[in-house]
């Protein structure tokens, strides 16, 4: 049953004082530096340091039905945070690529 429940339960690759480790999403801190890679569910918001170029995400407006697909960019391109390609939203999808943010 441990096996089981440790296959489910999500973990996220972190880079923390210098060091990469594997941590669960309530494990995750502001300031982490969250690897992120195509089919994974964003743990916590995310502001993008590096990005393979084409790399997309989709994410939902809140209360929105509306799919929202945008590629990543390390550039601030709007001053509403939620329409910026720069960061990553908690439960966005990384469609394709991958990505490593900072956790805000």
């Amino acid at each position: 049953w441990l096996q089981a429940r440790d296959f489910f339960s999500p973990s996220f690759e972190v880079l923390r004082d210098s060091h990469l480790v594997s941590v669960p999403p309530s494990a995750l801190v502001q300031g982490d530096i969250v690897f992120l890679h195509e089919g994974l569910l964003a743990p916590c918001d995310l502001r993008i340091l590096v990005t393979v170029q084409g790399t997309l995400m989709e994410s939902a407006p809140l209360g929105s039905e509306d799919i929202d697909v945008r590629a990543c960019t390390t550039e601030c391109t709007s001053s509403e945070i939620r329409n910026s390609r720069n960061i990553i939203l908690k439960d966005s999808w990384i469609l394709c690529g991958s990505l490593a943010g900072v956790a805000i």
